[in-house]
């Protein structure tokens, strides 16, 4: 009774604000009729009164063990402060609430360091605690646990409908947890291609965005294979090949946007490396409607 008590406190820390209203009403801005005042320009002019510096956060920048490790995720939900940076011994906390004071002094006695606020839009700090917490822990979950469960995936459709980070659930589904995550982060950051490859002691994953490869997540190397397992069940492929190259692809849903990911396994020094080629579903809309609107001749050629 107590522990569901502690739960439900620690869910209800999103309370409606009147920045919440204002940003949902779309109103024109002031300064630019063009533009409407959102959540992130609202808080830029709160932090500017404030006096405060303001951050929009690029997740692609984060440590994730520094986000994770430095502070636990029920005091991160339920008082939205999120650890972003640390240097020369100060810890830099990203807030929409730069002045609780009492919150920031029970970081500052926990972790040790001189802490600094930034002012970050509360949306984002949500969404980037239910990311790098969510992924964290089903990891962790599935490292820890001793159950083969997760070795043995049943029989899996093609076509595979992702939750946001909120519909997760808590259970012994560890691995697919972690990969609805790895797969989510990759649909928000816009990445065209995910890499996920072992190396000795453990493995790298890994996004390309905009042509550069970006390292994301780095995760025990006994857990590697339950997530090769399920990615190559998701693409049916041959779970049981591990020594030739196999190709495959998987439908996947988001919110209602589809997409296909196109899947390859390689065999590597120390295990199976994933590929996997995000196609972005409205550029394939847009080339297909730009090839169907050209005149062709009876031979395929363009006239």
């Amino acid at each position: 009774m107590r522990q569901a008590s502690a739960t439900s406190k620690a869910r209800i820390s999103n309370p409606v604000t009147i920045i919440d209203v204002i940003s949902s009403l779309q109103m024109e801005r002031a300064d630019d009729p063009t533009k409407s005042l959102d959540e992130d320009t609202i808080f830029q002019a709160l932090a500017k009164a404030w006096k405060v510096a303001y951050k929009k956060i690029d997740p692609l920048k984060l440590d994730l063990n520094l986000v994770t490790t430095t502070i636990p995720h029920t005091f991160a939900r339920k008082h939205l402060v999120l650890p972003i940076q640390l240097e020369e011994g100060c810890l830099t906390v990203a807030t929409p609430d730069p002045f609780n004071n009492e919150v920031i002094h029970d970081i500052a006695q926990v972790s040790h360091f001189k802490v600094k606020t930034v002012v970050t839009p509360k949306s984002d700090i949500i969404k980037l605690i239910n990311e790098f917490f969510g992924f964290k822990r089903s990891i962790v979950a599935a490292n820890t646990s001793s159950g083969p469960r997760w070795w043995t995936w049943g029989t899996w459709s093609q076509y595979v409908k992702l939750r946001t980070s909120d519909e997760l659930p808590s259970n012994d589904q560890h691995i697919v947890n972690a990969v609805d995550h790895l797969f989510s982060y990759a649909f928000d950051q816009r990445a065209s291609d995910v890499h996920i490859e072992p190396k000795r002691d453990k493995s790298i994953v890994r996004f390309r965005i905009d042509g550069t490869l970006h390292q994301i997540y780095e995760i025990p190397k006994n857990v590697h294979s339950a997530v090769v397992s399920r990615v190559k069940n998701l693409a049916r492929l041959d779970m049981a090949e591990k020594r030739r190259p196999q190709d495959g692809r998987i439908k996947m849903e988001k919110q209602g946007v589809e997409s296909e990911i196109r899947v390859s396994s390689v065999p590597v020094a120390f295990g199976e490396k994933l590929v996997m080629r995000i196609m972005d579903p409205t550029f394939c809309s847009r080339t297909w409607k730009i090839w169907a609107s050209r005149p062709w001749t009876s031979s395929g050629t363009s006239r």
